[in-house]
């Protein structure tokens, strides 16, 4: 399973976090999948970065006929 959870209060925060980690890390928002996943053995995380309060990442937007899902500079 995991050992430590970081629970990130930016988008530079999370990706600085990300670095920090590396690969023994897994970016979660909500974290269904991933949960799964570990009971199984896929993938072994020993950090996961909860990125499911982030405001920046949240939202749906149509502009011009292009759909934005989440990112950077969503209200």
């Amino acid at each position: 399973m995991w050992s430590k959870v970081v629970r990130p209060t930016s988008v530079p925060e999370a990706l600085a976090a990300l670095a920090a980690h590396g690969a023994s890390a897994r970016i979660v928002a909500g974290g269904t999948d991933v949960l799964v996943e570990l009971q199984r053995g896929v993938k072994p995380t020993s950090t996961l970065i909860d990125v499911s309060a982030l405001r920046e990442l949240k939202g749906v937007t149509s502009t011009g006929g292009v759909v934005t899902i989440g990112g950077p500079g969503d209200p």
